[in-house]
């Protein structure tokens, strides 16, 4: 059928519609504050003003986000510069008031409370030092034995030691000082050889067989000994069990009172290290009855930042009886190796010498930091479930980071809490790494999955909204799904600092929101979309196509599936360790693996080494219930530690004999392998013009209570059009959501059969799309199926009718329907578009007062300018080093055909690149919130016939400003840490660039 592109008013109209839809997701214009993001608060201490703190917590309500992290920072434990900690420390009197205080202003403006269990990052308390529950370690002495002689006295004595390189200035070493120390161990081993591997790490490789405990000949600390007769050298180590006396907040000199004194990180391997947390709360602080109702009545998380402590080797007491009782044997013999890259923090070890086992790959150097590592998450565990029961019992739950940094397995430990936490700093905004926690929180039934996200080492003041929003968008496209933004700085005056205020990490990391940023006054924008997004994401339960398993031990910064070719083709992925193989949620029903969470359509067992028995007699038990399992490469073989070995060989051989289980070369395995085997993703891309898929990210949420499944595309690559297929439940019927906006429409352009539903979906860099699919009966008897290139989109009206949207390009347009018919529209090319211009531009400029210790600042309103044609700021005589909200005015007429009366055009505004934020107004009368990785918005019902006014707000960040100053700034009495973030960059370009058009595109009713 051919139609003449001609007015809609006179066009025989056919409706689409068969009735009133019902939206899919109520509440998603307008998302409660559980699913809006929160500010980390950094309060700098409790000698603040608690009106300021207030204004900020009234401030952080005011732009539109759900809640508070309040973190006292205490100068990231580093010492205070002017103000007395013995006085306004952590857990002082003054701390509980201004705690009190911002309690009290989060429920007067319905905010959540989230708060650190200490200063710095909630790792430690005030408490009198090397009392039980502070953080522990063993350390050592070594000493040659050569043959022939003999050792008589004196143990060699132990100090702690640590390898600090690239920790200054930010972590706090071990202390040498105290008395509590306690001989663990005497333990002598001949040496075999020794290798220098480059100038700063030397290993020594010990006789495995030749190890001989000598504790039980010391007397009085001295010991006598010979090495046996014909050997070589011997090492005699001599192991000490202490307090590490190192503290996470320090405090004034020569405090007086405990409370005074600064706090101590506590042991974080074992219980009674998390009591001395919540015994410090409960005694003085929730010992006043107002803060202990307020955080029933607005807290949500305690809370606890990444693990950034460090012992030379962690311990806790008993800690040997604990791995005999765990493990099955005595740690003595294994104590030498255990000072290894395997069990330091990020992998520094604490000693120059580094020793080694001669058996084997490392000997039993593998088996021991294997077994040390296990009991060391039990206890770390026994630690997170005190701290969870503990804030369970105040209504709360509690939130951490767990374990990565330190040697521990963080995919074991994320069910021990309520809401298990990542970061983009640490996973460094990597999905692969992102996918090594999302597995274990998945497969737990984690509920809320949170990130801290925000934080860059580019200098403070330089990020930008839409670096700020890829962060997130990253983060939605792996299945987090509650936000805490990094951060918001106290905002008022504050000893030894110039403006523009308190600066956290001496100006290292991003980023310091709040009304100090010119882009606050739009940022409610850019959190209503996150909100809207995040409760598309705690719609349901998550579905993943494919699970890994993977052997590591503890998180590693690696990718572990090279290649984009499973995300290319549209699976999903992420990774399982042995510990989450074993737990009661991996079950298998009807061949997927744990079908009531993300309900995993294959097991893929990638080239991997070690399993431990609980772990492969999972995998037998997946094989007996059907479980597709692709073993591709080596097969795991070998058990972790000690224990186990006969029982991983007999499971892994019994492993293959089961028909679901494939064993596939490494070089053969992809997409058609698994497709090969009937294993589809959900959400399968077909075809795609333009940039590839493999940075096309989808993920995928199913809600049985509301029957709506939802799929969340982001695209990190270049602009393309993807041919998705979709599959829902058969009979579904797709929407799409706009998170910009709220809007939840039906979508009238689509291919639907029994193999799913077919969707051409554009999406621009960095563009995301939601889709939901609903069980209700379809709103549309007859749809498009499909449309030539040259036709914008096809939607629903107002009316309820389809109509396309058509580009006046002199080439006909065409859409295929549903029941087999074709429509084209011929071409009458009437409209030119329009390059809106010359512009009025006005500055508002972001400036310290001429007392630069005044934080606050001033807004100055420039001169404004006459712009023939829009340049960045930085190429505007004069404005290179400016900083603010700049104000752009314009003018246009609209032809009378393309007025609202008419109905004949679809009038669209595109505002080209965005650097920051942006917000537009036609006529006065505000556009619709943009997305910035497509500034176009339809003006349609905003304009009249003849002159229309254009204005157009955008932000920049406060980087000129602060550049143009840094040797004059201080923060907490420091000048920025790296000053190069400033002096080595050029001033950034801020400001609207454009192209700013507006489009005229034909509405055209599709009749059939």
């Amino acid at each position: 059928m051919v139609l003449d592109l001609i007015p809609v008013g006179q066009l025989p109209l056919g409706s689409f519609l068969s009735g009133a839809p019902t939206i899919p997701i109520a509440d998603f214009d307008t998302p409660p504050n559980y699913y809006r993001p929160k500010f980390r608060y950094w309060l700098p201490d409790a000698s603040v003003p608690i009106d300021e703190v207030v204004q900020d917590i009234h401030a952080i309500a005011d732009v539109g986000c759900g809640g508070v992290e309040f973190l006292p920072f205490f100068n990231y434990g580093n010492g205070p510069v002017v103000t007395d900690w013995s006085i306004y420390g952590f857990g002082t009197e003054a701390f509980k008031d201004v705690l009190r205080a911002a309690l009290n202003a989060s429920a007067a403006d319905g905010l959540l409370f989230d708060f650190a269990l200490g200063p710095n990052q909630g790792q430690g308390v005030p408490s009198e030092p090397e009392t039980p529950g502070l953080g522990y370690q063993l350390v050592y002495s070594s000493t040659v034995v050569n043959a022939g002689e003999t050792f008589n006295g004196l143990v060699p004595t132990a100090s702690a030691s640590f390898n600090t390189q690239g920790l200054e200035g930010w972590m706090h070493l071990p202390q040498d000082w105290g008395e509590k120390n306690s001989l663990a161990a005497v333990v002598a081993a001949e040496v075999v050889r020794k290798e220098g591997l480059d100038p700063d790490e030397n290993i020594v490789v010990l006789n495995q067989t030749s190890v001989v405990d000598l504790t039980s000949l010391v007397r009085n600390g001295t010991l006598e000994w010979t090495p046996p007769p014909a050997s070589g050298e011997y090492r005699l180590f001599a192991f000490y069990e202490r307090y590490t006396n190192a503290k996470n907040a320090i405090s004034v000199p020569e405090a007086n009172t405990t409370i005074g004194n600064g706090s101590w990180f506590v042991d974080h391997f074992s219980a009674t290290g998390a009591k001395k947390i919540t015994d410090f709360w409960d005694q003085h602080l929730l010992d006043d009855a107002e803060v202990k109702r307020l955080l029933r009545e607005v807290g949500e998380y305690s809370w606890e930042d990444s693990l950034e402590m460090i012992a030379t080797l962690w311990w806790t007491q008993g800690f040997a009886e604990r791995f005999e009782k765990s493990r099955g044997y005595s740690i003595t013999p294994c104590l030498p190796v255990l000072y290894h890259i395997w069990c330091a923090w990020h992998d520094l070890t604490p000693y120059e010498v580094t020793y080694i086992y001669d058996t084997g790959e490392y000997g039993n150097t593998t088996t021991c930091t294997q077994d040390y590592r296990e009991v060391l998450n039990e206890g770390y565990q026994e630690y997170l479930t005190h701290l969870e029961q503990w804030a369970q019992s105040l209504g709360l739950n509690h939130s951490s980071q767990p374990a990565y940094n330190l040697p521990l397995d963080m995919a074991a430990a994320v069910p021990f809490m309520g809401a298990p936490e990542l970061e983009s700093l640490a996973f460094f905004e990597n999905i692969d790494r992102y996918r090594q926690f999302m597995g274990a929180a998945h497969l737990a039934g984690s509920e809320v999955i949170s990130t801290e996200v925000g934080a860059i080492s580019i200098g403070a003041y330089a990020f930008s909204v839409p670096e700020l929003l890829r962060m997130l968008k990253g983060s939605f496209a792996v299945g987090v799904n509650t936000l805490v933004l990094h951060g918001y700085a106290y905002s008022g005056n504050y000893p030894g600092t110039t403006w523009p205020g308190l600066t956290t990490f001496e100006y290292r990391f991003t980023d310091m929101w709040g009304p100090r940023m010119p882009a606050w006054r739009h940022l409610n924008d850019s959190l209503l979309y996150a909100a809207r997004n995040s409760l598309v994401g705690k719609l349901g339960v998550p579905k993943v196509d494919l699970a890994f398993y993977i052997d590591v031990h503890y998180y590693e910064d690696i990718d572990f599936y090279p290649g984009p070719d499973l995300t290319s083709a549209g699976y999903s992925h992420e990774y399982l360790g042995f510990a989450n193989l074993a737990w009661p949620e991996a079950i298998v029903s009807d061949g997927l693996l744990a079908p009531d969470g993300p309900a995993y359509k294959a097991l893929v067992v990638y080239d991997q080494t070690y399993i431990t028995p609980e772990a492969s007699s999972a995998l037998v038990r997946f094989a007996q219930g059907g479980l597709p399992i692709f073993i591709v490469g080596s097969a795991p073989s070998v058990t972790v530690g000690a224990a186990g070995q006969a029982e991983v060989t007999k499971n892994m051989e019994e492993l293959s004999s089961y028909p679901s289980v494939h064993t596939i070369p490494l070089s053969d395995f992809g997409p058609g392998i698994l497709a090969q085997f009937n294993v589809t993703p959900r959400a399968a891309v077909l075809s795609f013009a333009g940039g590839g898929p493999e940075s096309m990210f989808i993920a995928w949420r199913s809600d049985k209570a509301s029957g709506v499944d939802t799929a969340y595309m982001w695209n990190n690559g270049f602009d393309s059009v993807f041919t998705v297929r979709f599959t829902p439940p058969i009979g579904s019927t797709p929407w799409i959501l706009d998170a910009w906006t709220g809007k939840q429409s039906p979508l009238a352009a689509y291919d639907a059969d029994d193999s799913g539903i077919t969707i051409d979906v554009s999406l621009r860099n960095g563009q995301t799309k939601i889709f939901a699919f609903t069980r209700t009966a379809s709103v549309a008897t007859t749809r498009v199926v499909s449309y030539s290139s040259n036709i914008e989109t096809v939607q629903y009206n107002s009316a309820g009718q389809v109509e396309a949207l058509v580009y006046s390009d002199g080439v006909a347009a065409t859409v295929h329907l549903s029941n087999g018919s074709r429509v084209t529209f011929l071409e009458k090319k009437e409209l030119e578009d329009i390059t809106v211009g010359p512009w009025d531009l006005t500055i508002e400029s972001y400036v310290p007062l001429e007392d630069l210790s005044d934080a606050k600042g001033q807004i100055v309103t420039l001169p404004t300018q006459h712009l023939p044609t829009l340049v960045p700021w930085v190429q505007i005589e004069g404005m290179q080093n400016v900083s603010g909200v700049g104000t752009y005015v314009a003018h246009i007429s609209i032809p009378l055909a393309a007025a609202p009366s008419q109905s004949s055009y679809a009038v669209l505004l595109s505002l080209g690149r965005v650097s920051n934020t942006i917000r537009a107004w036609v006529n006065e009368r505000p556009v619709p919130p943009l997305d910035t990785s497509n500034a176009v918005a339809d003006i349609s019902d905003l304009v009249t016939a003849g002159r229309n006014e254009v204005r157009v707000e955008v932000s920049s960040t406060l980087f000129n400003a602060v550049k143009a100053r840094i040797g004059s700034l201080h923060t907490n009495g420091e000048v920025p840490w790296d000053s190069e973030h400033y002096t080595d960059v050029p001033y950034a370009g801020y400001g609207l660039v454009g192209p700013v058009e507006v489009q005229f595109l034909r509405r055209v009713v599709i009749h059939h």
